[in-house]
C-alpha cells in the first residue's frame, strides 16, 4: 500500500527583483504552512516518510517545514526540477522512480500541475488546491511504479481556515451541518433539552469547533462534491440576479426613452398646430386686405 500527499506551497512574497523560483514564503504563507504541518503531524492517517519538492524556494521552504515538523531534517527533502517545470510526464516518471522503502511520500509543488496530478490519480477529485492546502490518495500498490491513472482512493483534503473563497465557505457550511447532525443525534434522547434548543445548540457547537480550527480537514469526497454543487448553484443564482437587474434597468431606460419620445411627439404636434393656426390667421388676414 502506497500513499501520496500533494501539497501546494504556502503563499510567497510578491515578485521583486528576484526571479520567480527565488521567491520565499511570505509571513502569512510561512504561518499557514506551519499550521498545516502541525495538523499533518497529528493526523494518524498521514505518517510521511519521504519528501519531494520543486526547485522553487517557496516550495522547498514549505517542504522543509513539513519535514521538520514530521521529525525529519531538511536533508531528507529531495528536489526534483520537473515539479517546477510543470512537465506532467516527467513528474509521473519521478513518481515511478520513488524508492520502495517509502510508504507515504509528500510532494510539494505548484498549480496547475498539482491539480492535474490530483485528477490523474483520482478522476473524482476536480477541486482546486489553494496555497497551503493538500490532498492525500492511497493506492493498492507495492511499488510506486505500479500506480496508474484513476487508481487512487481519496483519503483527505486539508486547507487553511482563513480568507476562504466561495467553495471553501460552502465546505465549512456543509461540515457545520454534518457536525451539527452528529451532535444532535448524540443527544437526541436527552430529556432536558427540547428538539429545537438541541438543534440550535448543536449548530453553535459545530460552528465554534470549526471556527477555532486553523486547518479544515475533509475526509469525504461526497461532501466536497456537495459543496461544489452548492457553489455552482449559488453562482448561477447570482448570475440570474445580475441578469434580472440588467433587464430591469434596461426596461426602465426604455420606459424613460418612450416617455421622452412621447413628449417630443406631443411637442411636435403642438408646434405643428400652432404653425397651422398661424398660417390660417395669416391667410385670413391676407383675404381681409384683398377685399
Amino acid at each position: 500500500m502506497k500513499r501520496i500527499l500533494l501539497v501546494r506551497h504556502g503563499k510567497a512574497v510578491k515578485d521583486g527583483n528576484e526571479t520567480d523560483y527565488a521567491r520565499l514564503l511570505s509571513t502569512s504563507g510561512r504561518k499557514n504552512i506551519y499550521s498545516l504541518a502541525e495538523n499533518l503531524k497529528k493526523d494518524a492517517s498521514c505518517a510521511i516518510d519521504g519528501f519531494y519538492s520543486s526547485i522553487a524556494l517557496r516550495a522547498f521552504e514549505s517542504a522543509v517545514i513539513i519535514a521538520e515538523e514530521s521529525g525529519f531534517s531538511r536533508d531528507n527533502v529531495q528536489i526534483n526540477e520537473s515539479l517546477y517545470s510543470q512537465d506532467m510526464e516527467a513528474v509521473l516518471h519521478c513518481i515511478e522512480t520513488i524508492s520502495e522503502r517509502y510508504s507515504n511520500v509528500c510532494i510539494v509543488g505548484h498549480n496547475p500541475l498539482l491539480e492535474k496530478l490530483a485528477s490523474y490519480f483520482c478522476g473524482d477529485f476536480v477541486f482546486g488546491l489553494p496555497t497551503a492546502s493538500c490532498v492525500m490518495f492511497e493506492f493498492d500498490a507495492e511499488k510506486f511504479v505500479e500506480i496508474k491513472e484513476n487508481s487512487g482512493r481519496f483519503i483527505f483534503y486539508k486547507f487553511i481556515n482563513d480568507n476562504l473563497d466561495k467553495f471553501g465557505k460552502n465546505i465549512i457550511r456543509s461540515l457545520r451541518d454534518e457536525s451539527a447532525q452528529m451532535i444532535d443525534s448524540f443527544f437526541e434522547n436527552s430529556k432536558n433539552i427540547s428538539p429545537e434548543d438541541l438543534s440550535l445548540k448543536a449548530g453553535k457547537i459545530a460552528r465554534k469547533i470549526l471556527d477555532s480550527s486553523s486547518v479544515v480537514t475533509v475526509r469525504s469526497i461526497e461532501l466536497l462534491k456537495k459543496s461544489l454543487l452548492l457553489t455552482e448553484k449559488k453562482e448561477r443564482e447570482k448570475e440570474e440576479r445580475e441578469k434580472d437587474k440588467v433587464m430591469k434597468k434596461m426596461a426602465k431606460i426604455e420606459e424613460k426613452m418612450n416617455e421622452k419620445i412621447m413628449k417630443m411627439k406631443n411637442k411636435k404636434e403642438i408646434l405643428q398646430r400652432l404653425l397651422d393656426e398661424g398660417n390660417s390667421s395669416k391667410d385670413s388676414y391676407s383675404k381681409g386686405n384683398n377685399s
